[in-house]
């Protein structure tokens, strides 16, 4: 499958999209790439619901962005993939962060596994207790719809 397949380990991916959250460094990628992945989407003329996935959706130069159905960031200018089993990576310009989360044990979700969401539920709440980057509106109502608890797994 052309789209499918992608490898790599985790933290080079996160390195990756904290590359392109942070201006691009060490990539050499122009500015007009930065700018346009971090472009709005545009909507297809048919619509934004997916018929695969039967929800609304939305995609720009091959990575999800944030939409009404799954807000994944701080704010538009987001971009990201999901991958197999809920594993998701995303960058997120405003905040200036990178995120990527593999799961050991693949689930039933597609980008919105439960597990990764209380991740990077938890990543938000520390950079906004940080007062690291700017929040909107909408990256409080992404926190607050999605309140998470922090388990440890039991040793064996």
């Amino acid at each position: 499958m052309p789209s499918a397949n992608g490898m790599g380990q985790v933290r080079s991916i996160a390195y990756l999209y904290g590359a392109f959250a942070t201006g691009g460094a060490g990539l050499d990628l122009k500015h007009e790439t930065l700018y346009e992945l971090s472009a709005h989407a545009v909507e297809p003329t048919s619509g934004s619901h997916d018929a695969v996935l039967l929800t609304d959706t939305s995609y720009s130069f091959g990575f999800r962005k944030p939409c009404p159905s799954f807000v994944f960031a701080s704010s538009d200018r987001s971009f990201g993939i999901g991958g197999l089993g809920g594993s998701f990576a995303f960058a997120d310009p405003d905040a200036q962060v990178g995120y990527a989360y593999a799961l050991i044990r693949p689930g039933f979700r597609i980008f919105d596994d439960s597990r990764s969401l209380a991740l990077h539920g938890a990543l938000y709440r520390c950079l906004e207790s940080s007062n690291r980057s700017r929040w909107s509106a909408r990256a409080g109502a992404f926190l607050r719809a999605r309140p998470c608890t922090a388990t440890r797994p039991a040793r064996r």
